[in-house]
């Protein structure tokens, strides 16, 4: 299993749960599923599967909906629920859509304020030394690894690598050849 070591730690745990999810399931993978995606619209059965154990793994609807405070903006809630839960907000928001909760509209308002927010946030950080060198740093050697030679072994398009690895296709081609791998 490897996980994204510049994803949120909640990031992590959930991508944990959905990749233990796999092996139980006796089915490997290497994904990036869109939170924004419907349930009903991922085409792999494989990973709408793990989606919905990770999902119940951490965040069960029944004590989900326990919690649930109807009267509550979905921000307030999902920032509440996310401390109770220990899993991001994002995961909160997600879940209350897929047990019917909340609706598209609200699911989609919270996730775009919060999209926005990461992005002020990561253009305040300051920058740091060679990204070829901090990549692999950043994501974990071994996912790097992985990524890269699944992307230059042609199982993974070069693009769905690129943003397993945060970054984009024409750096990975030149990391590719910084690092030997091709």
């Amino acid at each position: 299993i490897f996980l994204n070591g510049a994803d949120a730690k909640a990031a992590q745990i959930f991508t944990l749960v959905h990749e233990l999810a796999h092996l139980w399931l006796g089915e490997s993978g290497i994904s990036d599923i869109d939170m924004v995606c419907m349930s009903s619209d991922i085409p792999n059965k494989i990973e709408k599967k793990c989606n919905e154990v990770a999902a119940e793994v951490l965040v069960p609807g029944l004590m989900l909906k326990d919690h649930w405070k109807a009267g509550l903006p979905l921000e307030n809630n999902a920032e509440d629920l996310s401390s109770f839960f220990r899993v991001s907000s994002i995961v909160i928001a997600r879940r209350l859509l897929d047990l019917k909760l909340v609706s598209f509209k609200e699911f989609i308002s919270f996730y775009q304020k919060q999209v926005e927010r990461w992005r002020r946030e990561k253009e305040n950080r300051p920058s740091g030394g060679s990204f070829y060198r901090t990549m692999p740093v950043a994501n974990g050697p071994y996912f790097t690894h992985a990524v890269m030679q699944s992307v230059f072994s042609q199982r993974t398009l070069m693009r769905d690598g690129a943003r397993l690895l945060d970054t984009n296709p024409v750096n990975l081609e030149e990391f590719a050849h910084r690092t030997g791998i091709i």
